[in-house]
């Protein structure tokens, strides 16, 4: 059960005991392991373009502090706020806003010795969980190839972009999530139009989180 063993810090002692019980002495994949995390809401997965449910950020931050017994404000109704008031004043683009969120809830739960952890990076979703500092230096010393935990600001989520030219060559852009991609860029060895005037790839595009 080495797959279990690794995110033992993750859990509170009844959790790991549930889980422990729930499968037994049976070795899981890490890939069952993963979806019984989500399942748990002990992981949860948030799309890069913004929440399915109002407040779902927030309200997992909750549940979990509640499960691993510690406290915080995260004033989440102040937050919110702001972040509605920079998307109506076109201060924020789409995608912008889930990064918003975490940096913010981050920054409150640091002071408590809390962390927000991204979970397998490298994907087109924000994997997050919470942990306390302390077990957070542990996870990240028991990662294997399925398994990384990143604190949350740790390393800036980029997304790299390639259009293959019909002419043969490879076109890349690496940028922000937010930021779209260059508006009329054409290939760079034809001069062939690549996006449209909205930002939008003619051609098929492929996308690497890093």
């Amino acid at each position: 059960m080495e797959n279990i063993t690794i995110i033992k810090d993750l859990l509170s002692s009844s959790e790991f005991s549930d889980l422990q019980i729930y499968f037994e002495s049976q070795n899981i994949s890490d890939e069952e392991l993963f979806d019984y995390l989500l399942q748990e809401k002990i992981i949860l997965m948030i799309d890069w373009s913004g929440e399915e449910e109002e407040f779902e950020i927030s309200s997992f931050l909750k549940y979990r502090l509640d499960k691993l017994e510690k406290n915080s404000d995260l004033n989440s109704i102040e937050i919110y706020e702001q972040l509605d008031e920079k998307i109506d004043n076109d201060q924020i683009e789409r995608g912008g806003g889930v990064s918003f969120l975490l940096e913010k809830f981050h920054k409150i739960l640091k002071k408590d010795g809390l962390s927000i952890n991204l979970v397998r990076e490298g994907c087109d979703a924000y994997y997050i969980t919470l942990a306390t500092q302390q077990a957070t230096k542990l996870l990240q010393k028991r990662k294997n190839e399925f398994w990384s935990f990143v604190p949350f600001g740790t390393k800036k989520r980029e997304i790299l972009y390639t259009i293959y030219c019909t002419c043969g060559s490879t076109n890349v852009w690496q940028l922000k999530p937010n930021i779209p991609l260059p508006v009329k860029a054409c290939c760079d060895k034809c001069n062939k139009q690549l996006v449209n005037i909205y930002g939008e790839a003619i051609l098929e595009v492929e996308k690497e989180y890093i």
